[in-house]
C-alpha cells in the first residue's frame, strides 16, 4: 500500500465483545476444505459501538485454537474523494499453506468522505500456527481513470487454550483415565461441558461431577476422572478415546478443544482357548479319526455372542479338521467352555499348531490360543 493510496481508504480490524456467548455472532460458521479454519459470511454492523448485544473494541486481544472469535471490520473514507464501487476480499495465509483460501468478500456501492462502513465476521482455526489475514479493497475515483488498490496485513498466533494430559491405570473393569486440563489462555473461562468421547469399544462412566457454569481461572489445573469399560472382549485397538471441552470466555466466544487421543499400553492375554478333550500323546499318520473341539471363553466379564467357527480345509496343511456339527455358537459366557465334535486327518509328521481357523464373535474376529498336536509317522 502506498503512502498516497493510505491517505484515501483505512483498513481497520477491531474485535467484537459479545454480551452473551449465545450470541448468533457465534453461530453458523462453514469448513473451509483442506484449510484448519471455519468462517461464517460477512454481515454488516451499525455504526454504534456499543449495543445492547455487543461492543467493539479497539484492543484485538489474543486468539485461541478451537475458539469462534468475532472482528469487526471498519472501513473508512479519509480522503475527500468519492469513493465508487469498494470491493473488499479477505484470504488467510498460514505456514505450508498451498493455497490462500478465500474467507469473505463484499462491496460498497460508494462511500463518501468522513464516512465509515463497519462489517463483522466469525473465524475458528483448528491447529496452532501464525496466520495472517490479508485484506485487500480495489475502488474506483472519478478523478482516476485506474482502479486503485489498497492492502493490509493483519498477523495474529493461535495458541491451544487447554493442554491436556492423562494417566491410564487398568482397572478390574475397563480403565481408570484421570486427565488434568491446565488453562493457558489469558481468560477466565467457563466450562460449559466436558465430555469423554469413547473410541467406541468401551461405556463411559464419569467420576468426577462439573458444576453448572464452572469458573476456569487462567493457569489453574483441573483433573477429571472416568472409567472406561469394555463393551466388546478385548478390543485390539489401544487407543482409548478423547476428552473434549466446550468453554465461553468473557468476550463472549466460545470454544471446543479435543485433547489428543488416549491410549493404553496393556497387553491383553488371548480372548479365547481350543483344546482337544481327551487329546492323545500323538495322532498316527493319514489315519482319519474324530476329536472333541473345546472352545473357552478365557474373559472374566464378556459373554460371546453369535460365536462362527469358520474352518478352512485349504489352508490346514497339516492337520484338517472337518466339522461334524453346527460351527455356530448362540453365545460362550465368560469362563464358559463349548464343546465341537469334528473328524480329523493327520498329514504331516511333527509338532504343529491348529491351523485354518478363525472364530467370530458377531462381526469381530477374536485372538484365540490353541493346543499344540503331535503327528507320529504310522
Amino acid at each position: 500500500m502506498s503512502k498516497k493510496d493510505s491517505n484515501i481508504l483505512e483498513l481497520k480490524l477491531e474485535r467484537v465483545i459479545k454480551k452473551r456467548h449465545t450470541s448468533d455472532f457465534n453461530k453458523d460458521l462453514k469448513p473451509i476444505p483442506n484449510h484448519p479454519t471455519s468462517v461464517s459470511q460477512l454481515w454488516s454492523l451499525p455504526p454504534d459501538l456499543v449495543t445492547p448485544d455487543y461492543n467493539i473494541s479497539a484492543s484485538f486481544g489474543k486468539m485461541y485454537v478451537g475458539e469462534s472469535f468475532t472482528s469487526c471490520l471498519k472501513i473508512s473514507n479519509i480522503s475527500q474523494a468519492v469513493l465508487e464501487r469498494v470491493q473488499i476480499a479477505c484470504t488467510l495465509k498460514y505456514t505450508n499453506a498451498k493455497s490462500l483460501p478465500l474467507l469473505f468478500q463484499a462491496e460498497i456501492p460508494r462511500l463518501f468522505p468522513d464516512m465509515s462502513n463497519r462489517f463483522a465476521f466469525t473465524l475458528n482455526v483448528d491447529a496452532p500456527d501464525i496466520y495472517y489475514l490479508n485484506l485487500q479493497a480495489h475502488f474506483s475515483i472519478k478523478e482516476i481513470t485506474e482502479p486503485v488498490t489498497v492492502a493490509k496485513l493483519f498477523k495474529f498466533e493461535a495458541k491451544k487454550p487447554l493442554e491436556f494430559s492423562s494417566k491410564v491405570t487398568k482397572a478390574d473393569e475397563g480403565f481408570i483415565v484421570q486427565t488434568r486440563v491446565i488453562n493457558q489462555s489469558i481468560y477466565t473461562a467457563t466450562i460449559d461441558t466436558v465430555e469423554f468421547i469413547s473410541s467406541g469399544s468401551y461405556k463411559v462412566i464419569p467420576y468426577t461431577v462439573l458444576n453448572e457454569l464452572s469458573v476456569f481461572y487462567s493457569s489453574e489445573v483441573r483433573s477429571f476422572l472416568y472409567h472406561l469399560i469394555e463393551i466388546t472382549p478385548m478390543p485390539s485397538n489401544n487407543e482409548l478415546g478423547r476428552l473434549l471441552i466446550t468453554w465461553h470466555n468473557n468476550t463472549g466466544d466460545i470454544g471446543t478443544v479435543p485433547s489428543n487421543a488416549i491410549s493404553h499400553s496393556h497387553k491383553y492375554d488371548k480372548t479365547l482357548k481350543i483344546t482337544i478333550e481327551n487329546k492323545p500323546k500323538y495322532f498316527l499318520l493319514e489315519e482319519p479319526t474324530s476329536i472333541n473341539l473345546k472352545f473357552t471363553n478365557l474373559t472374566a466379564n464378556f459373554t460371546m455372542e453369535d460365536v462362527k467357527i469358520d474352518m478352512n480345509d485349504s489352508a490346514m496343511n497339516n492337520f484338517v479338521i472337518t466339522p461334524l456339527a453346527p460351527t455356530n455358537f448362540a453365545r460362550i459366557k465368560p469362563q464358559e467352555t463349548q464343546n465341537l465334535l469334528c473328524a480329523v486327518l493327520p498329514k504331516v509328521p511333527g509338532i504343529h499348531k491348529l491351523e485354518g481357523i478363525k472364530i467370530y464373535a458377531g462381526k469381530k474376529m477374536l485372538d484365540f490360543e490353541a493346543s499344540m498336536i503331535c503327528i507320529k509317522p504310522s
